[in-house]
Parts: C-alpha cells; sequence; structure tokens
C-alpha cells in the first residue's frame, strides 16, 4: 500500500510537529467473511475517530480459513500525533504487528512516559475488571483458542512477508 505524494508530504510536516508514522498490523476472526469484513470497517471507523489519530489508510488481506474460522489482518498506514496516543491505540487495538516508519528515534521526557504507562496500566485495569466482570463459558473459551491459533498463523505469514519484502529491498 502506497501512499500519495500529497500524503508523504503532509506525513514530513506532522513527524516535524512530535507525530509518529507506522504501520499496525490488527486481526480480525469470524464465523463468515462477510462478518470480517464488517467487523474491520467497525474497527477501522473507530480507530479514526480516536484522540490522536491524524490520519490512516488501511486495507483487508484476504481471510484464511482454520479450526472453522476466518480469520485476517487489516494493514493500517497510521499517523499519531505522538507516542503516548500510539500507545493508547496499541492497547486498545492489540496489533498482532507494529513497524515504526517514521522518526527513526523518538525522545520522550520522564512525564509523558509516566503518563504513558499510567495509561497502559488504567487500560489492563480496565480489561481484567471486564474478564472478572463477564466470567468467559467453555464455549467461549474455545472460540477464543481457535482464533488464538488463527492469530499465531497470521503472525507467522507477517513475518514470511516482511522477510521477502526486506530480501527483495537488499537487492
Amino acid at each position: 500500500m502506497e501512499l500519495t505524494k500529497e500524503m508523504e508530504e503532509k506525513v514530513q510536516e506532522l513527524i516535524n510537529k512530535g507525530g509518529i508514522f507506522c504501520t499496525i498490523y490488527l486481526d480480525m476472526h469470524g464465523s463468515s467473511k462477510e462478518d470480517l469484513e464488517l467487523l474491520l470497517v467497525e474497527a477501522l471507523t473507530r480507530l479514526g475517530k480516536d484522540e490522536g489519530v491524524l490520519f490512516y489508510v488501511g486495507e483487508i488481506k484476504e481471510p484464511l480459513f482454520n479450526n472453522d474460522i476466518y480469520s485476517t489482518t487489516a494493514e493500517i498506514k497510521l499517523m499519531v500525533k505522538n507516542a503516548f496516543f500510539l500507545n493508547r491505540i496499541c492497547s486498545r487495538y492489540t496489533p498482532i504487528a507494529l513497524e515504526i516508519e517514521q522518526p527513526k528515534e523518538i525522545t520522550i521526557s520522564a512525564t509523558d512516559l509516566a503518563f504513558m504507562l499510567l495509561d497502559t496500566g488504567n487500560m489492563a485495569y480496565q480489561y481484567s475488571q471486564f474478564i472478572i466482570q463477564n466470567a468467559i463459558d467453555k464455549d467461549k473459551l474455545n472460540k477464543y483458542l481457535k482464533e488464538l491459533e488463527n492469530r499465531k498463523l497470521l503472525g507467522k505469514k507477517l513475518l514470511e512477508e516482511q522477510s521477502e519484502k526486506n530480501e527483495s529491498q537488499r537487492g
């Protein structure tokens, strides 16, 4: 997925103001291809409204079918305001992979790092409370384990694609 020249110029402008440009890969699992598409469109719509998201473009990959579940990834080129918001997005959407494209180095103040870590801890607490309050039954646990297995397969596929991409760039 390539950016337009205008988007590349906007990326540089925002990087100079402290922004971070990255690629995240979200995985999604469902009982049909149609379910996956709807779930990912919903997730991308929510992502676009998240605080700190300056812009994004996404592409949904062809689903795989394994363990009676369809699974796929969405590759999302994402421009965020700063590391705090990238951390929040990663905590909220739990991407299967993340590549920080620009800048190559990020400096963060101790205060900003503290706020970021506290925010992450707060989200983890909220998730654990949700799980405790909505105890997982056996069917939901089995579905989750199947999704986890598919997540591993998607991660392996992404690693292979990245390795091929790196080899082709070398020469």
